[in-house]
């Protein structure tokens, strides 16, 4: 008899307290509507920084769908969502038709095919054909369909419901669904997801995450929530390299670890498992470091393995007491090292970006001050003054610099904020007259009614007056507003 059971190993109070986050209300997942699944960000984050599959398992109405669909949203890709039960092989590909030349098959596209896409969500994959679940494969590990690449294709994502567990011996649990339909995934598929999340239940959320999705807070998208977690996701990126090459040897030796624990359980992994829980306890901990510069590296070990394992896709409880032990004893034997994190941000190249890296991580001043100071020196006048106006609103009122950097960027924010009289003597037919038009095409929608506008105003006149010869007011405009993002919170302290 084919049964569903509760997964062994009752947690603790703090495990529970670890798994469930803080309260609703912050994150960038909360700031997209999804609810309850902030202990899980940093994998949903990792797993956008590297671009690898995700799988994720639940009950109907946990916000599988609804999640995966508003990454792709937020990040403004291309998207296709393919509900696998229903789906056939000419969904994908379009139907095929002899070349003209007579010599092959081409494929010609539908609507709904995936030659174009960057984001798929391959939706109910543990009730697709068998069949279909063989020609799935290659898309979702290698990006290939037909033997033919996706070139665009970025993000390959899917969502089933538990499948039953094929355990004989117990009876069905009384008030445990059991999803007849969801069979349990073939071990190689179900291998070629580096992140398997399960989706968390309701009745562990906070009272304040219960009320959001009941009372349709859900519902509502923050109007900074797709700046936000671009900001995170790109900023996971660049902290990559210098986790890695902090990590790395603890990692190896954490996994190597493992590999006969979870064999003594019953849970043994694949080469290709182990290589993936060695790449995700970095992703996973840049991700972590991202919010919380002083985090553990082996809470983000503990993350990555309880999120890494396919077993819960197979068919295959995990135990969660188990599974606990063997992280502490496994990073018990690991090589932990101290995160430096003035290393991490001179892993980024560009001395504009590593100020915004050492905003995120939460940089001492002392350092800051110097990455600041270095930034600023190497900008054109132009662009010193668009620097200075993004950065003063954090610098100002959320985060200390040493009074040499903090005079550098005030001295320019005096200028803008007070401008004094400006007369400008233009000739006509000349150079500057034809970037006075430009500004002012540029400017024609600021009403200067607001904070943020008047200082943008400003700001580029002052830019203006600092013309060395390489000023472009529609390319430095673009600009102001990628530091704005940046750095974070600029557009929140200008508003």
């Amino acid at each position: 008899m084919v049964v569903a059971r509760k997964t062994k190993g009752a947690e603790s109070k703090k495990d529970v307290a670890r798994r469930n986050g803080p309260p609703a209300g912050t994150g960038a997942l909360a700031s997209l509507g999804i609810f309850g699944w902030r202990a899980m960000e940093p994998v949903v984050v990792a797993a956008l920084a590297t671009e690898e599959p995700v799988l994720l398992i639940g009950p109907h109405g946990t916000a599988k769908s609804l999640l995966l669909n508003r990454l792709a949203g937020a990040l403004g890709l291309r998207h296709r969502h393919y509900n696998a039960s229903l789906l056939n092989f000419d969904d994908l590909v379009g139907y095929p038709v002899p070349s003209d030349d007579r010599t092959q098959l081409v494929y010609v596209p539908t609507a709904s095919s995936i030659w174009d896409v960057e984001s798929v969500l391959i939706d109910e994959i543990s009730r697709c054909r068998v069949d279909l679940q063989n020609k799935l494969f290659p898309i979702i590990h290698e990006r290939v369909v037909q033997g033919l690449e996706l070139p665009k294709l970025r993000f390959r994502w899917a969502a089933m419901n538990p499948p039953a567990l094929p355990e004989s011996g117990e009876e069905e649990e009384e008030g445990v669904d059991v999803y007849r339909g969801s069979e349990p995934l073939d071990p190689a598929l179900a291998d070629r997801f580096p992140f398997v999340l399960e989706a968390p239940d309701f009745r562990t959320m906070t009272e304040t995450e219960r009320r959001a999705v009941i009372g349709g807070t859900s519902d509502e998208v923050q109007p900074d929530a797709a700046a936000r977690l671009r900001l995170e996701v790109e900023t996971v990126r660049r902290l990559l390299p210098a986790v890695r090459a902090s990590l790395c040897e603890a990692a190896c030796d954490y996994v190597g670890a493992l590999l006969p624990l979870l064999e003594k359980m019953q849970r043994k992994i694949s080469p290709r498992r182990a290589r993936y829980l060695h790449d995700a306890v970095i992703a996973v901990h840049a991700a972590r470091v991202c919010v919380d510069a002083s985090c553990d590296p082996g809470e983000s070990a503990y993350l990555a393995l309880r999120c890494g394992l396919p077993q819960p896709a197979i068919g295959r409880a995990l135990d969660s007491g188990k599974v606990l032990a063997a992280h502490r004893q496994a990073w018990a034997l690991a090589r932990l090292p101290q995160s430096d994190l003035t290393r991490l941000v001179l892993s980024e190249p560009d001395p504009v970006r590593r100020v915004g890296l050492g905003l995120r991580v939460g940089l001492g001043a002392t350092d800051l001050s110097t990455f600041v100071l270095d930034a600023y020196a190497e900008l054109a006048p132009a662009k010193r003054v668009m620097f200075a106006a993004a950065l003063y609103p954090v610098v100002s009122t959320k985060v200390n610099l040493t009074a040499t950097a903090f005079e550098v960027i005030a001295e320019v924010q005096k200028r803008i904020e007070h401008p004094g009289e400006r007369k400008f003597s233009p000739i006509q037919g000349s150079r500057r007259t034809e970037l006075l038009r430009e500004i002012q095409h540029e400017l024609v929608g600021l009403k200067k009614e607001s904070v943020a506008d008047r200082t943008l105003y400003n700001a580029l006149l002052v830019a203006f007056e600092r013309d060395d010869g390489d000023f472009v007011p529609a390319s430095i405009l673009t600009w102001f507003r990628e530091l704005v993002e940046l750095f974070g919170w600029g557009r929140e302290a200008l508003s």
